[in-house]
């Protein structure tokens, strides 16, 4: 029998990779909030709100579907697949917020001969509404 077919090696797997995700985030936050000090030790910089912060938003989302994943895989260790939703999520935010706005925005528009863009209809309506 191999070994990563036994499913008492992927339950261990599984028993060590909830703790290394709360680790890893709990490190993250730490890294976040940690306030910088200078060589004399004022304080430079107060270090970022938890509340405020994008990145710690991501993270605590890490932390709390990770415990709740935790939490169902007493029923079964089928459970952690869920754990792609990760994966799928990134995918969507990437293509989102960085992919899609640089495809959709188009090719610039042709610059007539008073130095206005020619965008179409909507465009020079909406200059027209302007000089009003």
């Amino acid at each position: 029998m191999h070994a990563a077919s036994c499913p008492f090696v992927r339950a261990q797997f599984f028993a060590l990779f909830g703790p290394a995700v709360h680790g890893l985030c709990r490190w993250v936050l730490v890294q976040l909030a940690r306030p910088h000090l200078g060589p004399s030790g004022e304080l430079l910089e107060a270090g970022a709100d938890l509340s405020d912060n994008y990145i710690s938003e991501y993270v605590i989302d890490f932390v709390i579907l990770t415990a709740f994943l935790q939490g169902l895989s007493f029923l079964s260790n089928l459970v952690w697949l869920l754990w792609l939703l990760v994966p799928g999520l990134v995918v969507y935010k990437v293509w989102r917020l960085l992919i899609w706005p640089w495809v959709s925005r188009g090719s610039p528009t042709a610059v007539d001969k008073d130095g206005s863009g020619s965008g179409g209809k909507r465009q020079k309506n909406k200059v027209k509404y302007m000089r009003r």
